[in-house]
């Protein structure tokens, strides 16, 4: 089995966590019941192998913020929260098993992740039989969320929500008239965003699509599309894709001298994709929610910790992602009052989905944090021009 189960020890911070635990200490107490048991147990699904691996070497510095806040807090009434990490090596059926253990042999309170959409499609019918709540981390394939009601929930924002704004603004300023499309036809996400959710946001801008080719989630020689689309002698180049191919594209583009204004997915904002694109990523338009150069005090203490944890990488949005799923769950434990007594499992499960579908403006480093009526996401998104291998916001 190639999971392991991922228990880390938590370091001690610095003066840094005496300052956020002032602030978080008045945030989370509300109802806190009372609690017994070793620890309060919170079941992780990351992708510490396969495609997905390079999230789970971003994210987890995330998690370490976290547990060292949720330490120097004192826990829940002095009881640690534990969390239980086990790889899904981004494959489905790794998933499925992994989040059976952590429901009914860990007997986790709730469970954060799986990353991806394909993932989320086969564990969230899981937590719907369990009545576990589960909290996906990066999916944003629309609709996911809402059919697994009223456990599932996704911490992002879809794809749909983000794309429009984004390709409006592109094709306004580059002024794109006709655009192609490039996506990987093997993946649930980035296959919705190239057929559905990318066309509608081009025709919406009032540009015109040339037409769309595809790939498979782990190619590495994208010539012959690319070609294809010179072709087409398109003014836009749309990627539709996951980080890791979306760089080799626009190598591949700069190689053939495809010049075209281009506008990337929301993995495009993945470390992977400028660290394999080089200079060649300059100039490709994409969104998120997370502003890494937020002036925010609190988001500069982050990424300023997140970094010293890593060893001198700067944090992402799946290291922020991370981070808040984290300190949202340790928030709802104290604020729907939670007992962790075995005898109260089903209840306590219950109150942290309570809490979870009722979530409003969290203080996260993402910025505030609501939930809506499908189970998703609402945050603000902001729109980024990659120039010198730096995310630039637009105004």
């Amino acid at each position: 089995m190639r999971s392991q189960h991922f228990r880390r020890t938590i370091r001690f911070g610095t003066l840094f966590f005496a300052v956020v635990a002032s602030v978080l200490l008045l945030m989370v107490q509300s109802s806190v019941a009372e609690t017994s048991g070793k620890s309060f147990k919170i079941g992780f699904l990351a992708t510490k192998t396969g495609f997905g691996a390079s999230w789970f070497e971003w994210g987890m510095p995330g998690l370490e913020v976290a547990q060292e806040e949720i330490k120097s807090l004192g826990g829940v009434n002095g009881v640690p929260v534990e969390f239980i990490v086990y790889d899904t090596a981004t494959k489905p059926q790794e998933a499925i098993q992994m989040m059976q253990k952590l429901t009914y042999t860990d007997k986790v309170l709730t469970v954060i992740g799986p990353h991806t959409s394909s993932e989320c499609e086969v564990v969230f019918p899981i937590a719907v039989r369990a009545k576990i709540s589960c909290v996906g981390l990066l999916s944003a394939e629309p609709g996911i969320s809402a059919k697994y009601r009223p456990w599932a929930f996704r911490n992002t924002l879809t794809s749909d929500k983000v794309y429009g704004p984004l390709v409006r603004k592109w094709a306004t300023q580059n002024q794109v008239k006709k655009a192609a499309i490039i996506y990987d036809q093997k993946s649930a996400f980035t296959k919705a965003d190239g057929e559905k959710v990318f066309p509608a946001a081009l025709e919406s801008a009032g540009v015109k699509l040339s037409g769309s080719v595809t790939y498979l989630t782990g190619d590495t020689d994208f010539s012959a599309q690319i070609t294809k689309i010179k072709m087409w002698n398109p003014d836009g180049l749309v990627l539709a894709t996951f980080g890791r191919e979306g760089g080799l594209i626009v190598k591949e583009c700069k190689r053939q001298g495809l010049s075209v204004a281009r506008v990337g997915s929301i993995d495009c904002n993945a470390i992977d994709f400028v660290r394999l694109a080089g200079s060649a990523a300059d100039g490709v338009w994409t969104s998120h929610s997370f502003w890494p150069d937020n002036p925010d005090p609190k988001v500069q203490r982050f990424m300023k910790r997140a970094k010293e944890i890593s060893g001198g990488k700067e944090a992402d949005l799946t290291t922020a992602r991370y981070y808040d799923c984290a300190m949202i769950n340790y928030h709802l434990i104290k604020k729907m009052g939670v007992t962790n007594r075995p005898e109260d499992l089903d209840l306590d499960r219950e109150k942290i989905r309570k809490g979870w579908e009722t979530l409003e403006d969290f203080p996260g480093v993402e910025g505030k944090i609501t939930i809506n009526k499908d189970g998703d996401g609402e945050k603000s998104a902001y729109i980024f021009v990659i120039k010198g291998g730096k995310y630039l916001r637009t105004q």
